[in-house]
């Protein structure tokens, strides 16, 4: 916590900072406007717990935003290569490194949210060939932003084409094939179902 408020040093007196279980939320019924998730449900043990403790403490019609890991969709080089003996292994270590315990499918995602949330919007994030592209330029010292969706931003010609064109095909993917993607990080919108 200190260090979150130390990178938030300039807004800090305004943020309420709490340290707690994340399937115990020390909060009310029906308490906040929004739940923002990122890169955290695929460190959680329990995600369908969080996920019933964050529709718990929403307002009615309150929203959930959610970023995490879609890497066992299909078309994904995860998916490609985790059967490869080899491959599978280092992709394995490399989740387990990172602390990523759980993976998921779009249709997973869905089935955890639906019983308290209504899904509004779907995005994927991060196409493979995009990392792949800034891994190669990073191993020759040029400075790229975080992820290859900022490159139009920077104008660099074919990089920028190339982001276009990554994001143009995750966008397509998702119109046609709604649970299959390339992409390798999924956002999802949702709004609490309200019951009657």
């Amino acid at each position: 916590m200190r260090s979150a408020k130390e990178e938030l040093e300039e807004i800090s007196s305004r943020v309420h900072f709490i340290v707690c279980d994340n399937e115990a939320l020390p909060l009310k019924d029906e308490a906040v406007d929004k739940v923002i998730n990122i890169d955290t449900l695929e460190h959680i043990a329990k995600p369908e717990a969080f996920l019933r403790e964050a529709g718990r403490v929403s307002k009615p019609n309150g929203k959930i935003s959610i970023f995490t890991a879609c890497g066992r969709n299909r078309l994904t080089l995860e998916y490609i290569l985790k059967p490869l003996p080899v491959l599978g292994r280092f992709i394995e270590g490399i989740r387990a490194k990172f602390g990523h315990i759980n993976i998921f499918t779009t249709q997973e995602l869905r089935e955890l949210m639906e019983p308290d949330f209504t899904i509004v919007k779907i995005r994927y994030m991060h196409h493979w060939l995009g990392w792949l592209v800034k891994f190669l330029w990073d191993i020759k010292n040029i400075n790229l932003t975080e992820d290859c969706s900022k490159l139009p931003e920077m104008n660099k010609g074919v990089l920028a084409t190339l982001s276009q064109v990554l994001w143009q095909t995750l966008e397509i993917e998702y119109k046609v094939f709604q649970n299959v993607s390339s992409g390798t990080e999924i956002n999802i919108n949702a709004c609490k179902r309200v019951r009657t």
